[in-house]
């Protein structure tokens, strides 16, 4: 249980929910000793992409890797509808992973995700947000492709001048660089 007076926010998160309605007692001190009490009804959602709509208005993702720093991914989400309350954005590589989510324009929101070292393979990233009392998700898969796979791919797609593709070349080579190898 977090609330974050700037935000005027309380976020109620725990394993233990199971999805559908539960009810919880909330009670509040203050220094002076005074005390209230709530209940309330929260609605419980899996995070896991298994639940919600896609609604690409509404909540859509972009990723953009970094070609200067290989390790780093901008995740970008975005809402054309303009809506004003902040997605979920989760990564899932050894698990499920929330990223802190930055306010960047209206209906625009930005993460950064470190990819763990010599990584491969897929990792999912899932968008969640609730927009007039629905689950609203986005998800894509992000796939890592292995050196030797990446290098084959740039000789089999020459540029106009005849040669490997230079822009795959040049990505090789930054992986490459990333994972320490010459």
């Amino acid at each position: 249980l977090v609330y974050d007076a700037d935000a005027e926010r309380l976020t109620i998160s725990t394993d233990e929910f199971l999805p559908g309605n539960e009810m919880i007692t909330l009670t509040a001190r203050n220094g002076s000793g005074v005390e209230a009490t709530a209940r309330l009804v929260v609605e419980a959602y899996p995070v896991d992409g298994s639940y919600g709509v896609d609604s690409p208005s509404t909540l859509r993702l972009a990723v953009i890797p970094n070609p200067i720093q290989p390790a780093f991914v901008n995740i970008f989400a975005i809402s054309e509808r303009g809506m004003s309350r902040e997605p979920l954005l989760r990564v899932q590589d050894s698990g499920w992973r929330d990223l802190a989510m930055v306010h960047q324009a209206p209906g625009i929101w930005h993460s950064r995700y470190v990819l763990p070292h010599a990584s491969q393979g897929n990792f999912d990233i899932l968008g969640l947000t609730i927009d007039d009392d629905e689950v609203i998700k986005s998800e894509m898969t992000l796939s890592l492709i292995p050196p030797a796979a990446m290098a084959a791919k740039a000789m089999s797609r020459p540029g106009d001048d005849g040669l490997p593709d230079p822009i795959l070349r040049d990505a090789e080579s930054l992986y490459r660089s990333y994972l320490g190898e010459q």
